[in-house]
């Protein structure tokens, strides 16, 4: 059955980008054709199961594969030192494939190097031959860069920080708790309770996002898998679907508000939609960077709630604040686990250190982590880097409104984060 699951919501993790490509480079040009011959090579791709994707490409033919990647890197280099200049969107193309074409190669010399007796994951990277190395890659892979995990570490403690100090000043607020909850089998009324804040948000999005698009209403739909499928929410681009998944018989209220942020709107709905007609560089050349800053936008505009017309209660907003938290500490397990060997018994006492309320979904989260290894990451550093992105943005363009910086970095967002004027891009 979980295999079954991981490649529905591979299927639909790559769904979220697939309506994002629209080519910006001539249709006749030699780099488009070696960016569609390198998204065929599939050798850099990621899926939710890596067990499933390392037993797939550990059975290809490697030494095909190395020929092919290293007929395309030279042709590569030689269309880019023929090229006089490039435009702005043709240096981030050209940029995500030498990124891509390096983690293929980095890919193909660590399935080189295993022996064909140890191919099996078995939810840990610690315990898998050459362990380090693969994990490190598997977070590139997802990063779409290369970063220390001293620093995601210490990205994922902030974040803590930042969660216990707006439950601080939550605290002393005079809003309304809300405990009601809807029937999980009365799918109407839980429907109508998103399309509400789909109308409040689209009465406050102005004030957030300099724009006055509007994207076409989302389909909400019920999911159909099993209760212990991990995420509460999807979101299927090709469909215009956003799929809710119940883990209980009823869904409380408190839920709804961040559901449907994170994915409807501004979230992923919108920002797939969006990017139809509005993206700077309409070519996501179909290398999965974005999808690290699909989650990293999803994300951060959770944090925008209150501006967004949601969050009018305390139960809303503290459970905002508990998936805030709940995902920093998933970046410390999944660093534990698959860098530091870790058991489910130490990962279990770092969950319990930072948010002992949560024990109900522990075993749920931490299995997530080893079944899904790094894609946890994604959430927390790709926030971080729209966060340093604003600040950087603030800074150089003082007079420029916080809307009108969201709006430039949601058009960016079919690229990878390396898109963003990020310290060390500027």
């Amino acid at each position: 059955m979980f295999k079954q699951i991981f490649r529905t919501c591979a299927l639909l993790c790559g769904a979220l980008m697939s309506t994002m490509s629209s080519p910006v480079l001539a249709s006749d040009s030699t780099l488009l054709t070696l960016v569609r011959q390198i998204a065929a090579l599939n050798i850099h791709r990621v899926e939710l199961d890596f067990a499933a994707i390392l037993q797939q490409q550990a059975s290809t033919d490697q030494s095909h594969q190395q020929r092919l990647l290293a007929t395309l890197s030279k042709q590569f280099g030689e269309s880019v030192q023929q090229s006089s200049t490039l435009s702005q969107c043709e240096t981030l193309a050209t940029s995500e494939i030498r990124f891509v074409l390096a983690l293929a190669q980095s890919r193909l010399q660590l399935l080189d190097a295993l022996p064909s007796s140890s191919v099996q994951y078995k939810g840990s990277f610690s315990q898998f031959v050459d362990g380090n190395n693969w994990y490190r890659h598997w977070l590139r892979s997802w990063l779409h860069a290369d970063v220390p995990l001293d620093e995601l570490e210490s990205i994922a403690l902030s974040e803590l920080d930042d969660a216990r100090r707006k439950r601080e000043q939550l605290a002393e607020s005079d809003l309304p708790e809300d405990h009601s909850v809807i029937k999980g089998d009365d799918a109407d009324s839980i429907v109508r309770a998103f399309k509400q804040r789909e109308v409040t948000v689209y009465q406050h999005l102005p004030q957030v996002l300099a724009t006055a698009y509007q994207a076409p209403k989302v389909t909400i739909v019920k999911s159909g898998l099993p209760k212990d499928f991990p995420a509460p929410g999807i979101y299927n681009a090709a469909t215009q679907q956003f799929i809710y998944h119940l883990h209980d018989d009823n869904l409380p209220a408190k839920h709804l508000d961040w559901l449907f942020l994170h994915e409807g709107v501004p979230g992923h709905h919108y920002q797939s939609q969006f990017l139809q007609n509005n993206a700077q560089c309409p070519d996501f050349l179909g290398l999965q960077g974005a999808l690290v800053f699909a989650e990293g936008w999803a994300a951060y505009i959770e944090t925008l709630g209150s501006e967004l017309g949601l969050f009018i209660d305390q139960s809303s907003a503290h459970y905002a604040l508990d998936w805030q938290a709940l995902r920093a500490v998933r970046v410390l397990i999944d660093i534990g686990i698959h860098a530091k060997g870790w058991d489910n018994e130490r990962a279990e006492k770092e969950w319990l250190t930072h948010i002992p309320e949560q024990k109900s979904v522990m075993a749920r989260e931490i299995n997530r982590i080893r079944r899904w290894p790094a894609q946890v990451i994604t959430y927390v550093y790709g926030k971080a880097m729209i966060l340093q992105t604003i600040d950087i943005m603030q800074q150089r363009y003082p007079d420029k409104s916080l809307a009108d910086i969201h709006q430039e970095i949601l058009s960016l967002s079919n690229f990878s984060l390396k898109a963003l004027p990020l310290k060390g891009n500027t």
